[in-house]
């Protein structure tokens, strides 16, 4: 696995973090590691190639507003039941 150092990056490989401020998703391993100094910490590299846009609804469940009478009767019902003990 290549290794590189924060200033030997090649500018198609980037971080997680990176391509998900680009709103990018990777779709494959990562390719290599960069190391940051002064602690060593290394960090996975990913191919902009080998990556996707993301979706930005994915992951989350869609809430919609129900105005309807019958709604409001089954909330009122339910906000008794919870009042009454």
């Amino acid at each position: 696995m290549k290794q590189f150092t924060l200033e030997n990056v090649p500018p198609n490989m980037f971080t997680k973090a990176k391509l998900k401020k680009m709103e990018l998703t990777p779709i494959s391993g990562h390719i290599a590691f960069v190391t940051f100094p002064p602690k060593k910490r290394r960090y996975k590299l990913y191919s902009l190639e080998n990556a996707r846009p993301s979706n930005p609804n994915a992951g989350y469940s869609l809430l919609y507003a129900d105005n309807s009478e019958e709604a409001r009767k089954r909330f009122e019902e339910m906000r008794k039941r919870f009042q009454s003990d």
